[in-house]
């Protein structure tokens, strides 16, 4: 217990003569002082003893006007352009600067802290303005001063002919701005700013991004198969679409082994994207939805795919059969939820082309030629499906009416193969079967009671209308009279009643009516028949 007392007053005194040492050989040590600049520290003249980071920094913006050059000339042999250091991306970094002013006297050993704070304490320490630069901006700055010396490499690609031959376009290097040594001429302008300060351009290549060597590698020889498809042009909406999902394939490079995936490609059929309104498939019946025609596209493409002799990966046929490609050789897509799919199974790339004109989608697929077969491809029904009949009661017709609200269609199982000719010899490959649903006729039957006919009674015969200068003459030829009823009263009628009893006989029929018909409503069989 005493040795241990003994060794920690030790220490103490220990520490007591170090501390007695440092403040006596000037170290000015005090514990909180790591968070302020020692004294006799400048950044370019401008002093920051006693700051700490936030002042430091402070202190350094404010007097950047005279830590940087106010107007930079750019030169390239005999073209000179102007600009400022904003202008061109480049300004001081004040905060690396305050950092590095904190740090002075405070690195390494203890020893080499005192001796660079007695040496800076002496002498003072002037550090260097450090700058930091926009690249963004300076390289769209300078570019447009030089865009007459730029001129942009352009890659080697492939051109499709007339005949479907390949002609492949030779790459060419560009010429553009050394950016990485003008940045650093930037940079250096820090030191021994002045008012006026200048750097030379110096150019360099730009070589293209894809060069000859790198398309010829890709195999592209020619056309290895084609197929169209028909569709009627007057429908804009459903054309329109064709066009917008064809324009998507077209220009398309598939990689060797890489699986092509039409939703991928296509994208989402929206209005956002371009789409209209079109007939689609929807629960076995054609209705108007966003994107109808996309599915001939898709259709289009398997029947290349097919005679390209690629591998398909997945296909799904319409739930009814289209018109523009014979049963078992359609393919439907459903953007996030059903989806054709291919894989190139060559060990080249090959290339999508598409184009539509008027009432015609052609879909064309070039690859390397030397591995061209020839293709064909066959379906056949494997079973019809015969449509149900379904009777609805329909309260708009009259009993024993019947009228067709929907034709029945017949569903179809349907089989197919792609025929492969191998050296002469035909290799069959069958095809993804394809089921498509019989649609049911419907009937509506008339359920209505026939409504009675109207019987109105039979009309009053009309009065005679006296001669004028007759009245009050006994009655002669022409002017019957009726017995009790004196000459000029309505005949058939009492004297004095006329007008009461032809209202009461008004009265009985509009009751009658009301009472058969209902108040305010009279109905005919025509009438009826007529509202279906």
């Amino acid at each position: 217990m005493a040795r241990s007392t003994a060794k920690v007053i030790t220490a103490i005194i220990i520490m007591g003569i170090v501390l007695a040492a440092l403040a006596f050989m000037g170290m000015d040590y005090v514990p909180f002082d790591h968070d302020r600049v020692i004294a006799g520290v400048k950044v370019a003249g401008v002093p920051l003893e006693g700051l700490d980071r936030a002042a430091a920094r402070a202190a350094l913006e404010q007097a950047e006007d005279s830590l940087i050059c106010r107007e930079i000339e750019i030169g390239f042999g005999g073209n000179k352009w102007q600009a400022t250091p904003d202008e061109l991306g480049l300004s001081i970094n004040a905060g690396a600067m305050a950092d590095l002013a904190l740090q002075a006297g405070r690195t390494g050993p203890l020893l080499q802290k005192w001796r660079e704070r007695r040496h800076i304490a002496a002498n003072g320490l002037d550090l260097p303005v450090i700058l930091q630069l926009n690249r963004e901006v300076m390289e769209q700055r300078v570019s447009g001063f030089a865009a007459g010396l730029i001129a942009a490499p352009r890659d080697a690609r492939f051109h499709v002919n007339e005949n479907d031959t390949i002609t492949i376009i030779p790459a060419q290097d560009g010429v553009t701005v050394n950016f990485d040594a003008l940045a650093s001429d930037l940079l250096q302008l820090g030191e021994g700013a002045d008012n006026k300060a200048a750097v030379e351009l110096q150019m360099s290549v730009a070589p293209p991004a894809r060069n000859t060597a790198d398309v010829e590698s890709m195999g592209i020889k020619g056309l290895l198969a084609v197929f169209n498809t028909k569709f009627d042009p007057s429908n804009r909406s459903r054309s329109y679409n064709v066009k917008v999902a064809a324009a998507a394939l077209d220009g398309v490079l598939v990689p060797p082994g890489r699986e092509f995936s039409f939703n991928d490609v296509v994208g989402p059929r929206s209005s956002e994207a371009g789409y209209k309104n079109a007939p689609v498939i929807i629960n076995n019946e054609f209705v108007d939805g966003l994107g109808g025609g996309v599915c001939q596209v898709s259709t289009t493409l398997y029947n290349a795919v097919l005679l390209a002799n690629l591998e398909v990966t997945s296909r799904t046929n319409h739930s009814l059969p289209v018109a523009y490609v014979p049963r078992g050789r359609d393919a439907t897509v459903v953007y996030q939820a059903v989806d054709f799919r291919f894989r190139n199974n060559y060990d080249e790339y090959i290339y999508i082309k598409s184009s539509v004109k008027t009432g015609t989608l052609e879909i064309k697929i070039y690859g390397n030629t030397d591995r061209r077969k020839k293709i064909e491809i066959s379906s056949w029904d494997t079973e019809v499906l015969e449509p149900g009949v379904i009777y609805e009661e329909d309260p708009n017709l009259l009993k024993g009416e019947q009228v067709v609200k929907q034709e029945g269609a017949r569903g179809y199982k349907v089989a197919a193969e792609r025929i492969i000719w191998e050296a002469g010899a035909p290799v069959k490959e069958p095809l993804p079967r394809s089921y498509y649903h019989p649609v049911n006729k419907i009937v509506a039957v008339g359920v209505r009671e026939a409504t009675p006919p109207v019987i109105f009674p039979p009309a009053a015969p009309e009065t005679p209308v006296p001669e004028p200068g007759t009245e009050g003459r006994e009655p002669g030829p022409g002017i019957p009279v009726v017995p009790g009823q004196e000459p000029g009263d309505a005949p058939g009628v009492p004297a004095g009643n006329q007008e009461t009893e032809a209202g009461e006989q008004s009265s009985d029929l509009e009751e009658n009516m009301q009472n058969d018909y209902g108040a305010g409503e009279v109905t005919t069989q025509e009438s009826g028949v007529s509202s279906q």
